[in-house]
């Protein structure tokens, strides 16, 4: 095997982009999101109330496989994101594919990222809806 490093930190200029919709790939698509009262698929007009327009239509798209990150938030992850990406070029290697294979370790963040990434965005489309 070549001599290559054991992780490779993504430099800011690296940083996706986009986030993915995995749905957009899935043969099977998830059950929809239920009405309590009705039982019935809960719609967007139902689910406005309660989160920002553009969040409740990302999450209705079963289609679109990558969104557009907001500038503002991919600023501020570039700031504040608590772990890098590691590029897993070993897996790679080992499993002999072309795909790209990233991952971040959590283990030094107590709350994991994932809620901080989430919340940033959320907030940012709730102030960007009024």
């Amino acid at each position: 095997m070549k001599n290559v490093p054991y992780k490779i930190y993504l430099s800011e200029e690296e940083m996706p982009t986009k986030w993915y919709n995995v749905r957009a790939d899935m043969k099977i698509k998830p059950a929809p999101l239920l009405n309590p009262g009705t039982g019935q698929p809960l719609t967007a007009a139902e689910m406005e109330p309660i989160f920002c327009k553009e969040l409740v239509a990302q999450e209705l798209d079963n289609d679109t496989k990558w969104f557009d990150i907001p500038d503002e938030v991919l600023g501020f992850y570039k700031m504040f994101r608590p772990s890098p990406l590691v590029h897993a070029k070993f897996l790679e290697q080992a499993l002999d594919t072309p795909a790209k294979i990233f991952y971040k370790f959590e283990g030094n963040n107590t709350s994991g990222s994932h809620k901080l990434n989430s919340a940033i965005a959320q907030a940012y489309y709730a102030k960007k809806q009024g």
